[in-house]
């Protein structure tokens, strides 16, 4: 699982951080938020779908200390409506349930200090822009260990076993 885990990074990384080759699947559901954003120009908040619950509230909040207010919502346009609706593999059928076995990948990542530097040169951006907590093996000063982690990212070395 921690090669599958180390390989999909260096997927992803090589097709949207450097290649010109055309996307495959993988790589459009794993990319850095990042790359939406740049396309944008600009972002003045950012919800993350795993806490939109949480964000929103807390977006209407800070509108309202500007002001301003958002419009009632439609009837099934509610946050709570949408997040509620939404199914866990994204409507998705599952091929192989083994491979989305969360708790098993968030163990290994966690187990693997490697992993976590190269989950981390990938989605940087991501994680210090989106208000999320770095990895334990992150929080040395980038200077120590973004550089290397990112060319075993890219050249899909292979990672230290457990």
């Amino acid at each position: 699982m921690m090669s599958l885990l180390g390989h999909a990074l260096s997927d992803v990384a090589n097709q949207v951080m450097l290649g010109c080759e055309p996307l495959k699947f993988g790589s459009d559901q794993m990319w850095p938020q990042l790359i939406d954003v740049a396309r944008a120009g600009r972002a003045d908040y950012v919800l993350r779908v795993e806490n939109l619950k949480k964000d929103s509230l807390r977006f209407e909040a800070e509108l309202a200390s500007q002001g301003k207010l958002l419009p009632p919502a439609k009837e099934g346009c509610s946050v709570a409506e949408i997040e509620g609706s939404e199914a866990s593999n994204h409507g998705y059928s599952m091929l192989e349930p083994g491979l989305a076995n969360f708790a098993m990948a968030k163990e290994i990542m966690q187990k693997s200090p490697a992993l976590q530097r190269r989950m981390c040169a990938l989605y940087y951006h991501d994680l210090v822009c989106g208000g999320y907590e770095l990895p334990e093996a992150c929080t040395a000063p980038v200077e120590t260990w973004f550089d290397q982690s990112m060319k075993e990212l890219l050249n899909d070395s292979p990672l230290p076993a457990l």
